[in-house]
């Protein structure tokens, strides 16, 4: 309610009179009765609720006088005068005064009240809110710990009056940069206040945006969209209004920065625009966000835009925000890195160092604002070839991150990470220009400790996605320390280097595969009781039927603000929390579990040499950087290390080989004219590819080669590489393949091999064979009456022709003959049609030791967790015939072997350092030693001769990789000319 200006003038000229009353009397009068000094506070206090400020402050001095001469310094008066001084003091940001005058009231309260009082409590609450403006983070620390301890003392840890304490602590360790603290008090504060029947100032949903912001800046941003989610979830429960307003605009907010964070500016600029939208234009939040979307046109390249939005935020704040405010030093950052951007380095410098001085001024030397102000100089300095200026800003950002010592601050690792990164891209570049190698090894030991902060901050995240953009962020650390190494290998000759190399590269290799290989050990070789992993493994189950329900909303178009989305987020979040407080549990009770589970050594050179390798055996080891490919080839006596320059576009010639094999034989419309120009693509790319990757290793090359592919190698079927130009363009089978020389096969790491190879299955498999294959409708007496006349080969059933194994799911009339073999060659189980069933795999697979499925495979580029294989579809059931690569996460396999007879299985999302995130790489990771599967959409009968000589070769008693590699030579010999095409045999490759 507004009050009358009539009321407010009455006010003031009632303070002003008794003021003046006071000054102007007899010194015999001034012995004024405790209810006139009374008076004065009940008056400070309607001019505090007018923001009359200044007469309030007045009168407090006032009735403090009035109350030390009538009760003496330390009375009860003197103390609530102090108090209600502070509170004039405080919202003008007078806050050593504040301070000051809480301090001394709490000092008399303390000498007359028990300590629980709430008059100390209100106190230590202040003086902790003022600590907090001030920037001193740790003194206001010491007022929320001491109000904790009173408030516990006296009513126990689930007190409501906890709630606010614990979000007040979360927020200073935020602001000092110590998000995994801040988020155990944010979590605290949440555990009670949910459990309370009513909630008047929402705080539940203030809380929940806390801990999405603690988990962002941890750098768990997919777990940070669910808190949002659930955030949004719980405001769209409360009755609309302003403040609900608030929020939702703070969520859309957050959002949109996880996304700018993720680089996906589009979908952060569409939040960003909600925000505005919620928040209004007078919000000061409004500004904020423009700031945001400063960001997010910088992201898109649209600098123009940019600017435009950086004015906006300084119109909307020079309107709302008070001057001085920390928040300033937002808009001089964002404006500094744009002006930098946009060629005006003077300004650009000029912006930078006003946002440093701000955030210095307002946090002190040891904050993450401060470090990404240095950051921000030292990058702009580095670029303007100044590194000197440059190398001082990074190591000043080091400090302000929280120390040198890898792995002191793993809640903030980031900055840290960045620090070194910079401090390293001086030296190389004070190398470049003076050739000194003390430069490098200074670059690589700055290189090496960023590294050490990401693996350290990797190990605390839930959620694959932010592990795997974790070790993107790597990526170009790692890039780096290997070109110092290279470089100082090719300098001083020391074997040492090459060892350093592959230490780094094999821990950046596949490590999430390799930790939920080392988890899955753990809970089975760790003595924990039956029902505890039936618990875990339902979790697990539950939490992929809700990842499942919101991707098919996605796929719907369904917005994910929608409720049904957000819900379904929120349901996700709580079983997380579920789950990890399980794993927690484990950890706790477990001593084995623990040990098995972070035991992530990886495999040493000399250890390859001595033990992994045989003396016909060479491992080739790839990494994919943004400057340079590099190649480890290793064999028992030698090692080649190589460095390539991309100075051409692998990924383009990697697509053009692949469509060279593939896209002639994948289209309804074949013409000669396409298949000469296919042709001609696979010939060209082919040669050129071979020579590019494996050629400065070629004399390296012998025996059976061990492929350990990166980044877009990964679609590569090497086998099809050309070791020269083909003497007959049509003669296929006469082409110089590069498999002719060696059998391959292809692993994740070394350290997998080694893994896979050892891997102890969780119980010995009860049945040798089983195959599904659900598009099959020639019968289960097709295949007993075959089966029944094999003897030393198969007689072919149907006639050559082509029939793709298409995502239409038609039918596989080759796939029976499949089931053939396995019945044949080990009496094995089978499952045709309508009864080979998803959830039937998923109950007997366990029990076996080979797996067979003949069926469609469907890969996603994109989101490589939704590929999936198909199986027999159940009337009235929805999607239950897809068995998606999350679903295979839950397994639990005893398989030696596993054959994917489908399309596009060892394909799909490419994750740096990770690998492709396909269907043969989530059987590895159930618990395959090793898979046979696909690269493209394959041909059904080709397919079906393929794998009969490769089952054929195997019970004589070769390796995989010998099977393979002869069956492709059997099945060239027996398919000559056009059908020796590599469409029709290079598309099967051995992973394991």
């Amino acid at each position: 309610m507004q009050i009358p200006q009539s009321t407010k003038s009455l006010l003031l000229l009632c303070c002003v009179f008794c003021l003046s009353a006071n000054v102007f009397s007899q010194p015999d009068e001034q012995d004024v009765s405790l209810k006139e000094a009374r008076q004065l506070l009940h008056q400070a206090d309607s001019l505090l609720k007018l923001k009359e400020f200044p007469a309030a402050e007045a009168l407090c001095f006032e009735a403090r006088l009035l109350f030390e001469t009538t009760e003496g310094e330390n009375s009860p008066g003197v103390a609530d005068a102090l108090c209600m001084l502070g509170e004039t003091l405080y919202p003008r940001r007078k806050l050593d005064l504040a301070i000051r005058a809480y301090k001394e009231a709490l000092q008399i309260r303390q000498g007359l009240l028990p300590k629980h009082h709430p008059d100390v409590v209100f106190c230590y609450s202040r003086l902790g809110s003022c600590f907090q403006d001030q920037g001193d983070f740790d003194r206001a620390i010491e007022q929320y710990f001491q109000l904790q301890d009173i408030l516990i003392e006296k009513h126990g840890k689930e007190h409501e009056k906890l709630t606010t304490v614990y979000r007040s602590l979360g927020a200073c360790y935020i602001s000092k940069g110590d998000f995994q603290n801040a988020f155990r008090y944010f979590e605290q504060g949440y555990a009670i206040q949910r459990k309370l029947p009513n909630d008047p100032d929402n705080l539940e949903i203030r809380l929940l945006n806390n801990m999405g912001v603690a988990r962002q800046n941890q750098g768990d941003i997919d777990q940070a969209l669910l808190y949002y989610q659930k955030m949004l979830a719980a405001a769209n429960e409360r009755v609309e209004d302003d403040y609900i307003r608030f929020l939702k605009a703070t969520a859309y907010l957050n959002i949109g920065d996880a996304y700018l964070l993720k680089e996906e500016p589009a979908t952060a600029m569409s939040y960003f625009e909600s925000a505005v939208e919620w928040y209004g234009p007078q919000s000061r939040s409004t500004g904020l966000t423009y700031g945001s979307m400063t960001a997010a046109a910088r992201q898109l390249g649209m600098l123009t835009e940019g600017r435009n939005y950086l004015q906006m935020w300084k119109d909307n704040w020079e309107a709302t925000m008070p001057e001085g405010h920390p928040y300033y030093s937002r808009y001089y950052y964002q404006g500094g890195l744009l002006e930098t951007e946009l060629g005006d380095f003077e300004e650009g410098i000029k912006m930078l160092q006003k946002a440093l001085e701000l955030n210095l001024d307002n946090y002190g030397g040891y904050n993450p604002e401060v470090s990404k102000s240095y950051l921000a100089l030292g990058s702009a300095w580095l670029s303007n070839g100044d590194h000197d200026q440059a190398q001082s800003q990074f190591n000043y950002a080091l400090i302000a991150s929280g120390g040198e010592a890898p792995g002191s601050d793993c809640s903030n690792p980031e900055f840290l990470v960045e620090g070194y990164q910079g401090i390293g891209d001086v030296y190389m570049s004070r190398f470049a220009q003076q050739q000194k190698p003390a430069y490098l090894k200074l670059a690589l030991a700055n290189f090496e400790k960023g590294l050490e902060v990401l693996q350290c901050h990797q190990a605390g995240f839930y959620s694959d996605a932010s592990k795997f953009r974790l070790s993107e962020k790597s990526y170009p650390v790692l890039e780096k320390s290997l070109s110092c190494l290279y470089q100082l290998h090719q300098l001083e000759g020391k074997e040492v280097y090459l060892e350093q190399a592959w230490d780094l590269l094999e821990q950046s290799r596949s490590i999430r595969l390799f930790e939920s290989l080392q988890e899955t050990e753990a809970l089975h070789f760790a003595g924990i009781p039956e029902s505890l992993l039936q618990k875990e493994n339902q979790l697990r189950i539950d939490l992929t039927f809700l990842e499942k329900q919101q991707r098919a909303l996605q796929q719907q178009g369904i917005p994910e603000r929608d409720s049904g989305y957000l819900q379904l987020g929120s349901k996700m979040l709580d079983l997380q929390q579920e789950y990890e407080t399980l794993r927690k549990q484990f950890e706790a009770d477990f001593s084995d579990y623990y040990q098995l589970k972070y035991d992530l050594n990886t495999i040493s050179l000399p250890a390859i040499r001595s033990e992994l390798l045989e003396e016909d055996q060479t491992l080739v080891e790839f990494l994919t950087g943004n400057q340079n490919l590099y190649v480890f080839a290793v064999q028992k006596e030698r090692v080649a290390f190589v460095q390539i320059p991309l100075d051409f576009d692998l990924e383009t010639y990697i697509e053009q080989m692949r469509h060279g094999i593939y896209g002639y034989y994948s289209t309804p419309n074949k013409t000669d004219a396409l298949l000469e120009e296919t042709v001609k693509e696979y010939v060209e790319s082919a040669q050129f590819l071979y020579q590019r990757i494996l050629g400065p290793v070629q004399d390296f090359l012998r025996g059976d080669l061990i492929i350990v592919p990166d980044g877009a190698l990964g679609y590569l079927p090497f086998e099809a590489l050309l070791t020269a130009a083909p003497r007959d363009i049509i003669n296929f089978s006469k082409y110089p393949y590069f498999y002719k020389e060696h059998a391959i096969s292809y692993n994740y790491s070394a350290t997998l091999i080694r893994e896979m190879q050892d891997k102890t299955h969780h119980r010995e498999p009860e049945k040798e064979w089983l195959g599904f294959a659900p598009f099959f409708d020639g019968g289960y007496d097709f295949v007993e009456q075959q089966s029944l006349a094999i003897a030393a080969e198969i007689d072919e059933t149907y006639e050559k022709g082509l029939s793709l194994r298409t995502r239409k799911f038609s039918q596989l009339p080759n796939s029976g003959e499949e089931m053939v073999l396995g019945k044949s060659l080990w009496n094995g189980d089978y499952y045709l049609g309508a009864d080979a069933t998803r959830d039937r795999f998923r109950e007997l697979a366990g029990q076996y030791r080979m797996l067979h499925l003949s069926t469609h495979g469907v890969a996603d580029p994109r989101v490589g967790d939704y590929s999936y294989l198909a199986f027999a579809e159940i009337p009235d059931s929805v999607n239950n015939e897809l068995l998606y690569v999350r679903d295979l996460y839950n397994l639990r396999l005893n398989a030696d072997l596993v054959v994917l007879s489908a399309c596009e299985t060892g394909i799909g999302e490419v994750q740096k350092g990770e690998g492709i995130i396909s269907l043969s790489r989530a059987f590895a990771y159930a618990g395959a030693k090793s898979i046979l599967t696909s690269l493209w959409v394959v041909d059904d009968a080709s397919t079906k001769d393929l794998i009969k000589a490769f089952y054929l070769q195997l019970k004589k008693g070769e390796n995989l990789q010998q099977a393979l590699f002869k069956a492709r030579k059997e099945y060239i010999r027996q398919n000559p000319g056009m059908e020796a095409h590599p469409f029709f045999w290079a598309g099967f490759i051995i992973i394991g």
